[in-house]
């Protein structure tokens, strides 16, 4: 018997809808899980750069001031002569929401002082639907807090 058969069943082409149909319907949860990682991963990163330049401070017996700037969406480190030592800009998507500054001087600005003291403060990142928080406490204790 000769069968030419030159197309596809309805029964293929319904699993093949029904496969699209879930990759569609679990798109947007897989980009809010990749957008909260980035925000998480761009606060640790912040924490990775206060705790190398505190301890520069240390060594090198200088204070260090970490600037966050809200409209440029990046923070830089320097010295207390104004020299700049790292300028990161912050992810696309990812801004500077707040920055709270105990007692320093400038109110978007943290300080890492060579005793091993802080600033303590707290600095807000948000990106579309997340928000994570970096807090720093006097001792130099630092932790991130995400919420959506």
């Amino acid at each position: 018997m000769n069968c030419n058969n030159k197309g596809f069943s309805i029964l293929e082409y319904i699993i093949v809808l029904a496969i699209i149909g879930i990759m569609l319907a679990t798109s947007p949860l897989r980009a809010k899980t990749i957008e909260a990682q980035n925000l998480k991963n761009t606060a640790n990163l912040i924490i990775k750069d206060m705790d190398r330049y505190s301890n520069l401070a240390r060594w090198y017996e200088t204070i260090f001031s970490i600037n966050f700037d809200k409209e440029l969406s990046r923070y830089t480190i320097e010295t207390a002569q104004n020299s700049i030592n790292l300028q990161r800009p912050l992810p696309k998507g990812i801004s500077i929401y707040k920055v709270k500054s105990g007692k320093t001087t400038s109110p978007n600005s943290l300080k890492l002082y060579p005793s091993g003291v802080v600033s303590p403060g707290s600095v807000t990142l948000k990106s579309k639907n997340y928000s994570c928080s970096i807090f720093q406490g006097l001792r130099g204790a630092r932790r991130v807090e995400c919420s959506e």
